[in-house]
């Protein structure tokens, strides 16, 4: 069986509420374009996450486990970068 094949099978077993959610990826992968997300970031949270990713380019096992994230409203610390 190939790709297409098994791929329109699983298609074809989505219900019409599956099927609704999953139209709009399949139009964006048909029309061949890049695929441009518009956010409402602040420069500022944009910054952050370039900060984060390069950070993570340079220490790619050094990452934090989602539970080691602060809670909404706690305090956060960074670890100070020796000088």
């Amino acid at each position: 069986m190939t790709l297409r094949q098994q791929t329109h099978d699983y298609i074809d077993f989505l219900d019409d509420n599956n099927l609704a959610a999953l139209q709009p990826l399949l139009a964006v992968l048909a029309a061949g374009e890049p695929l441009v997300i518009e956010t409402d970031l602040t420069e500022e949270e944009r910054a952050m996450i370039a900060e984060g990713m390069e950070e993570y380019r340079r220490n790619p096992g050094c990452a934090v486990k989602f539970k080691d994230l602060p809670r909404k409203g706690a305090a956060t610390c960074h670890k100070k970068k020796n000088s």
